[in-house]
């Protein structure tokens, strides 16, 4: 198996949810293709 140059970053942000008038704390996975230069 080859080794893939992939990290996954982790971004918490805060949706706000206009039905309720509060925020709730989300989060996404973003995967990004590292270069061999990083």
């Amino acid at each position: 198996a080859k080794m893939q140059r992939t990290i996954v970053i982790r971004r918490d942000y805060l949706h706000f949810v206009r039905k309720y008038s509060r925020f709730e704390k989300r989060h996404r996975n973003m995967s990004v293709h590292c270069s061999p230069a990083f």
